[in-house]
């Protein structure tokens, strides 16, 4: 299975199992706390501004009983505002009986998206807008079956559905991952490529959940690409298509798809430290989400085209792993049919304050 590639200020890590810190034989211990204070300035007249605070708490429990068995629990505590959040978003068995073959089973952070589920110094502060209804659900509960060299990996999966309910968050408390009510099965395919020289990795990605919509399923289809052509640069791109079935009604009242096109731009930059105070870089991203239609006299369009623009400073002010201190301002505004919400055409700064455990 393919692993993204988080970062905390400069600091890039190949995996999450880079960061763990054995605490007793064959038991692993990993998480971070992360806290962002958001203000939105709305672009349309007579819309307030507005201000919140968000924290979320996860803990990675790992236990590897040889070189062929392991498990991981997940736990996320989220808060923001008045609500408090508790979840089990990992809980799994990983087993390894060599020549590259892996299979995982019981509950696992879905392979849809570059931006993952736990997307925390993903080199920017806050998620693209509607990731969360692009990707879907940040967990799936079933079995992946994986193979893996140097060049290429590849696994496929059979799960509890993958995209959750249509419109919804990426938080799984009510995705289709956890509570689907009709346990019907989705299936996916990963691949990703190795290029050579270390110059980054290239992910082909499939689902398809036929508990997407009430009318029918939904197929979707992603590509992305991580490309690291210098020690201090990093660029990435995504791009993810989705036709979910009798999601929208035609003017004669007949089930119609509904089509979703995400696309997704990132780059990186290490800023000199010859002369700084502490390590830092810079990023710049785009993205854009456009809900589409089969037929132009659809019914149902309700949602605009929405795009981004986000610039970020990642810090590490105290030269440790284990704490970043990152600021970001994004530009969103809409075009299309639809009609604009209060908060499509706005700016937004943030800041977040990262610690890692350990």
């Amino acid at each position: 299975m393919r692993r993204l590639v988080p970062a905390l200020g400069v600091i890039a890590l190949a995996s999450p199992a880079a960061m763990s810190q054995e605490i007793a034989k064959g038991l692993f211990l990993e998480g971070y706390s992360d806290n962002i204070f958001s203000y939105t300035a709305a672009a349309p007249v007579g819309t307030p501004d507005s201000a919140s605070f968000s924290t979320a708490a996860v803990l990675h429990v790992g236990w590897k009983l040889n070189d062929q068995v392991a498990s991981k629990l997940n736990l996320q505590f989220n808060s923001t505002g008045p609500v408090d959040v508790a979840y089990l978003r990992e809980s799994f068995v990983s087993l390894t009986p060599g020549n590259g073959v892996s299979v995982t089973f019981g509950k696992f952070i879905s392979h849809i998206g570059w931006q993952a589920a736990e997307s925390t110094g993903l080199y920017r502060v806050n998620a693209a807008p509607n990731t969360g209804t692009i990707y879907g659900a940040d967990s799936a509960v079933g079995t992946s079956v994986g193979w893996s060299n140097e060049t290429v990996s590849v696994a496929a999966l059979v799960a509890n559905g993958f995209l959750g309910a249509d419109g919804a968050g990426n938080g799984n408390a009510d995705a289709a991952s956890k509570t689907n009510p009709g346990h019907t099965l989705g299936y996916g395919l990963d691949f990703t490529y190795n290029l050579p020289n270390k110059l980054g990795t290239v992910n082909l990605e499939w689902a398809y959940d036929p508990s997407f919509s009430a009318s029918g399923g939904a197929n979707q289809f992603g590509v992305n690409t991580t490309l690291k052509p210098t020690d201090k640069l990093l660029v990435a791109a995504e791009v993810i298509y989705r036709a979910a079935s009798g999601a929208v009604l035609d003017e004669d009242g007949k089930a119609d798809s509904k089509n979703d096109l995400f696309a997704f731009f990132i780059a990186n930059h290490v800023l000199p430290t010859d002369e700084a105070l502490f390590p830092s870089s810079a990023s710049l991203s785009f993205s854009r989400y456009a809900p589409g239609y089969d037929t132009a006299h659809s019914t149902n369009v309700t949602t605009a085209a929405s795009n981004e623009v986000a610039v970020a400073w990642l810090t590490n002010p105290l030269n440790t792993t284990g704490f970043g201190l990152n600021f970001e301002v994004a530009q969103t505004t809409f075009d299309g049919e639809g009609p604009a919400s209060a908060t499509d055409d706005a700016i937004r700064f943030a800041i977040e304050g990262l610690v890692v455990i350990p």
